[in-house]
């Protein structure tokens, strides 16, 4: 979350982005997303409230604070707000798997997924969180005497997971290609 606040907050320097306002420097004017630069620091903060909420054992109360990020109002889907997204969407989906809520947690990674299209670290993260609902899944179902449905939970997970390594290795890919090789 800290490397999107930090890379969202310098990116949202653009002189032909829409609803962006300008805001006076010493070296001539500099265009400041507010609204983005106001729905990152709220990001922040929901994170925040949210460990705070675990901390005490209150899962419900963090995923409100969450939620209060992915289904409140934001601005237009730029990269920085999807990856704000899929990075609430992916820890939303984990807190209800931890709960048991295995379908809902399921359709949480799906709303995240809708918004990281691209091969980048947060879409990898979606498919790491699905890993751990099916994980989760495995041991109910594991706890409750299902063998078949564990086995097909497990799986589910080292797919998930397979899937989250192949999209790291992309962007790991992508990053290093212009890099000098010793």
């Amino acid at each position: 979350m800290a490397l999107t606040l930090g890379l969202a907050t310098s990116a949202c320097r653009s002189e032909d982005a829409p609803g962006r306002s300008p805001a006076a420097s010493a070296s001539g004017p500099a265009v400041v997303d507010q609204t983005l630069v106001a729905f990152l620091s709220k990001a922040r903060a929901a994170n925040h409230a949210a460990d705070l909420a675990l901390d005490k054992g209150d899962r419900s109360a963090a995923l409100g604070h969450l939620r209060r990020l992915t289904e409140g109002a934001r601005p237009a889907i730029s990269p920085e707000v999807a990856e704000v997204l899929a990075d609430a969407h992916a820890r939303v989906a984990e807190i209800l798997a931890a709960d048991g809520d295995f379908a809902e947690a399921e359709k949480e990674v799906d709303r995240g997924l809708a918004h990281a299209k691209d091969p980048t670290l947060f879409r990898a993260n979606l498919f790491m969180a699905r890993g751990v609902v099916h994980e989760r899944r495995m041991k109910a179902l594991s706890d409750a005497g299902d063998e078949a449905g564990a086995e097909s939970a497990r799986a589910a997970a080292l797919q998930a997971f397979d899937t989250a390594m192949t999209l790291q290795e992309k962007v790991l890919d992508e990053a290093l290609r212009d890099e000098p090789v010793e």
